[in-house]
């Protein structure tokens, strides 16, 4: 009796042990699916996955693609990007860090296109763009590291179109003038540091060449 007993619970116990320790070994990671014309399964399968995925991109399948919230990190572990997807389109807000958890980007997307107002942190600037369909689209304008603006302009689906001004690190203009298809179009003028006009380039240009004084 006490040898069943023993026995009945060696074997309740090993049982419980293979299923938790199956369940921590079988978490799945995205190194474990495999893609098939824009869907993701399980390696060796041909269902569509659904389910969530761990490690250092982690989210949500269903049926092969990529819903609701991901968050993927560094190898350092620190947090790497934060993003939002239906049917794995990146739709709604981004954001992204570099390797000792600053942000490096912030905005939005739909469908998989930038869309609306982004900031990009670079190492020496600061970067405000508008995007309409993942074209630049709207008022440009950076910033050194001591938040002096350094150029301010507009661009229309990806081009630089309309006024355009730069400026030196003292805050006196380096050159403006207007775009027009990315090419400088009209009269510009151009200075050097000391706020002196630069007469070998200010003029009057046509499709980006100057062609008069």
């Amino acid at each position: 009796m006490e040898l069943r007993l023993v026995t009945k619970t060696l074997i309740t116990f090993f049982t419980v042990l293979f299923c938790v320790t199956s369940s921590v070994g079988w978490s799945l990671e995205i190194k474990d699916l495999v893609k098939r014309y824009d869907l993701h399964y399980k390696k060796f399968s041909d269902v569509p996955f659904s389910g969530k995925v761990k490690g250092q991109i982690q989210g949500s399948f269903k049926n092969g693609m990529k819903e609701g919230n991901w968050i993927e990190y560094h190898k350092n572990g620190q947090l790497n990007k934060k993003i939002y997807y239906e049917k794995s389109k990146k739709d709604g807000e981004w954001k992204e860090y570099n390797q000792d958890g600053k942000l490096i980007s912030k905005g939005w997307y739909w469908k998989d296109y930038k869309m609306g107002d982004w900031v990009e942190y670079h190492l020496d600037s600061k970067v405000y763009s508008s995007y309409h369909y993942g074209k630049k689209d709207g008022l440009f304008e950076s910033f050194d590291n001591k938040n002096q603006l350094r150029h301010r302009g507009m661009y229309e689906l990806g081009k630089k179109d309309n006024f355009w001004y730069s400026y030196y690190g003292n805050g006196k203009v380096q050159e403006k003038g207007h775009y027009n298809n990315d090419k400088r179009e009209g009269y510009w003028s151009f200075y050097d540091f000391t706020g002196d006009i630069d007469k070998r380039r200010t003029g009057t240009y046509k499709d980006g060449t100057k062609i008069s004084d």
